[in-house]
């Protein structure tokens, strides 16, 4: 008796289990199907993120860029205008000492 009742429980299990196969394939279909677009969409994301990035990375570099150059610039400018200056203070003095000659 105890026999039976195992097998009939293995039996009805089995069945169980045959039955939930087919059902359990239409969902695992359906939930790779529902993976593989999720797995794209998350790539879509994180490719936009990353272009993103770069973009801002790329205007950052710019715009450091342009800094750089705007002080070069200036300095330049600056050093330019003390050497003219301090040529011109050069040329009074050697007409002043001329003069005292």
């Amino acid at each position: 008796r105890a026999v039976s009742t195992i097998q009939l429980s293995w039996r009805f299990h089995v069945h169980k289990r045959r039955m939930a196969v087919t059902s359990d394939w239409a969902a695992r279909v359906i939930q790779y199907a529902y993976r593989k677009w999720m797995s794209k969409q998350r790539a879509r994301k994180l490719m936009k993120v990353r272009e993103r990035r770069r973009h801002n990375a790329a205007l950052t570099i710019q715009n450091a860029w342009r800094i750089y150059c705007r002080r070069k610039r200036e300095l330049e400018e600056s050093y330019f205008v003390l050497k003219n200056r301090l040529s011109h203070e050069q040329m009074a003095a050697q007409l002043i000492i001329s003069e005292l000659h």
